[in-house]
């Protein structure tokens, strides 16, 4: 996981290398590869929403849902003011 962007700001995200295919080791020998086409529009938009549900089950489960005091889940922004509103500003590149 990366924390920040090449001018230093905050901007977290993944580096991942995958395959675009799979393996199949049911023979003799060395597996074999297999090449697998993009996704359809719809195939990834069903990604997209399961990941937003349980994302959004995750936040809600540690009390950080819509509903909940932003301020009192953010231990930065009570403790350290300052800080949470430089992050929040390099978060939206300012």
């Amino acid at each position: 996981m990366q924390r920040f962007g090449d001018a230093l700001n905050l901007n977290v995200h993944f580096h991942a290398l995958v395959l675009d295919g799979v393996y199949d080791a049911r023979g003799a020998g060395r597996p074999e590869f297999h090449a697998l086409g993009p996704p359809s529009d719809e195939e990834l938009a069903g990604i997209a929403a399961r990941i937003a549900r349980r994302i959004a089950r995750e936040l809600t489960r540690r009390g950080l849902g819509p509903e909940e005091d932003a301020a009192a889940a953010d231990p930065l922004a009570s403790g350290e003011p300052w800080l949470a509103a430089l992050a929040a500003a390099s978060a939206c590149n300012r």
